[in-house]
């Protein structure tokens, strides 16, 4: 056929991979014109190794997919959202396991709360709450050749309500005044059933076990509902048998 610009060719609706293509084969050698299919130009794309910039690939097409990428091909600028990684279970602390992955542990976000606000060992505080010392057995049944130390809760005004933290320590009241001590109801102080309040008047002003609200008090005392102790160096321990009831018991009046 005669000789046409390109430009002058007809266009073709749509290509097909079977069409040809003219090819100049080995340019800077011996160039001779040949055929090529788009079937081979599209092999020869995909066999050829390639940088592309500044292209957008669309995975979420239909039929489209972005496959083995691998650490070192994300930069440590990416700062990947940690919501684009896929959802652990709800409300649990991560830890990870032998091979370093991520995973949710049986530990709640509750559970964990409970440690906020640790200052120090938790071993540690516990041990200043009791001393073991000596050889020791301790299990459900038995404890054997075992001292028990309690911290001392040193007050010095004329009125005191225990806290929670009272039932493992000793209370000492001193005040040349009467001393006022009220045990709180168990809508106040959740103490457990069972729980004993120790307290010893140091100082002159005598000291009376009051009921709170709610809370009835026995005792063997002059006055059942408020004993009082004899005098300075006395002491009474009051054990909850009932969620509002105690017992005082000890050198009372």
């Amino acid at each position: 056929m005669a000789d046409t610009k390109i430009s002058a060719l007809p266009a073709i609706a749509s290509i097909a991979l079977e069409d040809l293509l003219a090819i100049v084969d080995d340019p800077s050698g011996t160039p001779v014109t040949t055929k090529g299919t788009f079937t081979q130009v599209m092999t020869l794309i995909a066999s050829a190794v390639m940088t592309m910039t500044n292209k957008t690939f669309d995975a979420d097409g239909t039929g489209n997919s972005i496959t083995n990428i691998e650490n070192a091909d994300i930069k440590a600028a990416a700062a990947i959202a940690h919501s684009k990684m896929a959802a652990l279970t709800a409300s649990r602390a991560m830890v990870t396991d032998g091979s370093g992955f991520s995973s949710a542990s049986s530990v709640t976000s509750t559970e964990l709360g409970y440690v906020s606000g640790v200052t120090s060992a938790i071993q540690t505080q516990l041990a200043a709450r009791v001393s073991l010392t000596g050889a020791e057995t301790v299990d459900a049944k038995t404890m054997t050749n075992v001292t028990l130390v309690y911290p001392i809760n040193a007050q010095t005004g004329t009125s005191f309500t225990p806290d929670i933290n009272d039932a493992r320590e000793i209370v000492t009241l001193s005040n040349a005044s009467a001393i006022a001590v009220t045990i709180p109801p168990n809508s106040s102080v959740a103490y457990a059933v069972g729980s004993q309040l120790t307290f010893i008047q140091i100082g002159a002003g005598q000291v009376t076990i009051n009921q709170g609200s709610g809370v009835t008090i026995g005792s063997t005392g002059a006055t059942p509902t408020a004993p009082v102790l004899r005098a300075q160096y006395s002491s009474c321990t009051a054990i909850k048998t009932a969620t509002d009831t105690w017992i005082v018991v000890g050198d009372i009046e």
